[in-house]
């Protein structure tokens, strides 16, 4: 809980193994409390970590994933994740919801190197405060030190009767963003 203060504490319980495989290490969990568990299986070999599964499952729904890292002077990722029914109010403080889509994330990181985070997405049959929730889009976000722009976005979001569409650039001199929000009820506002 000290990681994140909006999480829910835990007491999760199970194996644990961390095993050597010549130049390999293999760490592999399942861990489980009531209504509540986690399973991964990782391996570390020089710099990449591969992320081969991990699973989070709370009261019906769940997140599960893979990804493999680079840890190098400039450090990067790529990972998946998959959403099912999942309620993230079941996990720390926040809106209860059911969410259910993938992502696909790829970034490169640091060592003097431009950032870039590219990233697609999709949420389908979801709800959140009630109404019905999806999105759609990609997004790439570029830069150096504390400067980062949007290099290329593209993104909807249906919310009940709520309609959020953007498409372009943002954060640098003659980008250009379009934008439109469609809300015919304004009380379906969170």
């Amino acid at each position: 809980r000290t990681l994140y203060s909006t999480l829910r504490e835990t007491s999760h319980a199970g194996p644990l193994t961390r095993e050597l495989e010549g130049a390999r290490q293999v760490a592999r969990g399942e861990l489980q409390q009531e209504g509540f568990s986690l399973t991964f299986d990782a391996s570390k070999a020089g710099e990449r970590l591969d992320l081969r599964s991990f699973r989070a499952q709370a009261q019906g729904g769940e997140a599960s994933g893979s990804g493999t890292v680079w840890l190098r002077r400039t450090a990067e990722a790529t990972i998946s994740l998959a959403l099912a029914r999942l309620d993230p109010s079941r996990f720390g403080d926040y809106p209860t919801s059911t969410l259910n889509g993938t992502a696909l994330v790829e970034a490169r990181l640091g060592g003097g190197a431009e950032r870039r985070i590219a990233g697609r997405w999709t949420l389908e049959r979801s709800t959140l405060f009630g109404e019905s929730l999806g999105s759609a889009g990609s997004a790439v976000v570029t830069g150096e030190g504390e400067r980062l722009r949007v290099a290329q976005g593209d993104a909807t979001v249906v919310l009940g009767s709520l309609r959020a569409e953007a498409r372009g650039t943002f954060g640098a001199p003659g980008d250009r963003l379009a934008w439109s929000v469609q809300a015919p009820r304004l009380d379906q506002l969170p």
